[in-house]
């Protein structure tokens, strides 16, 4: 009966399911701490992915901008020349003029063009030019069509991202740009993007500036002041124009 009750009254059965009981504990927090560094790795790698992503698209807007800053200004010139055969009908006192030939040159010539030119010269040039080209008039070159909408990708090289970045070329992924010119209007809408699952994709309103240049010269042949004489009449006007984008005329958003 003393045995019994020795066996009762003793701890040391105490001692182990104390040690069992901080062995389980060590186990949850090591299981906590894993799951926890697991999370946070998931985390910082998708947080490093989106970091790339908006490093990539800042970098291509920044390139763009490069590019037209070193072009200074995009500049094109269309030459629009009307000439006319004249001559006195019967006893007429003055000459009669026949139909206008009319003849669209450009400059670069239209296979040439950038986009930035074709929209340069989309709102440039006089509708009256456009419209009567387009009805087959001028047959020297296409003229750009309205309403464009250019796409190209910017892969990483040796130019992207801009100067003093080349290290950092290994770390971008490429970038698809869209352009879309307003119509009626010098201003660009951008988008920027490194693929479906953007979580930084750029939006940028980029309003141009505008300067025009206009030059007109007649020539005529013959004598229109001598009655039953006959001739002919060139008109030519040289219209240029140039373009800027400075980048503060930028607006720059995150389309998500």
């Amino acid at each position: 009966m003393k045995h019994l009750t020795q066996k009762l009254k003793s701890q040391r059965g105490a001692s182990m399911l104390f040690a069992l009981l901080v062995f389980l504990l060590c186990m949850l927090a090591g299981v906590a701490a894993l799951t926890a560094a697991a999370a946070n790795v998931g985390r910082y790698t998708h947080l490093e992915k989106e970091q790339r992503q908006y490093f990539s698209t800042s970098s291509a807007l920044a390139l763009l901008q490069s590019e037209l800053d070193a072009a200074a200004a995009l500049t094109v010139t269309a030459t629009y020349t009307e000439t006319q055969n004249w001559q006195y009908d019967g006893s007429a006192t003055t000459p009669t003029y026949g139909t206008p030939v009319c003849e669209l040159t450009l400059s670069p010539k239209a296979e040439d063009l950038n986009y930035y030119q074709r929209l340069l010269l989309q709102n440039c040039v006089p509708t009256e030019w456009r419209d009567d080209y387009t009805e087959g008039m001028f047959p020297t070159a296409d003229f750009p069509p309205l309403g464009l909408e250019y796409k190209y990708t910017i892969k990483p090289d040796s130019d992207f991202p801009p100067a003093g970045m080349e290290d950092a070329a290994d770390t971008l992924y490429p970038v698809e740009v869209t352009l879309n010119g307003v119509d009626g209007s010098y201003t660009l809408q951008m988008e920027l993007t490194t693929g479906e699952d953007d979580a930084y994709p750029l939006h940028v309103v980029w309003s141009g500036e505008a300067e025009t240049e206009t030059k007109s010269q007649t020539t005529i042949t013959g004598n229109p002041d001598t009655v039953g004489s006959s001739g002919t009449r060139t008109t030519v006007t040289t219209l240029t124009c140039t373009l800027r984008w400075p980048a503060e005329n930028r607006a720059v958003t995150f389309n998500n």
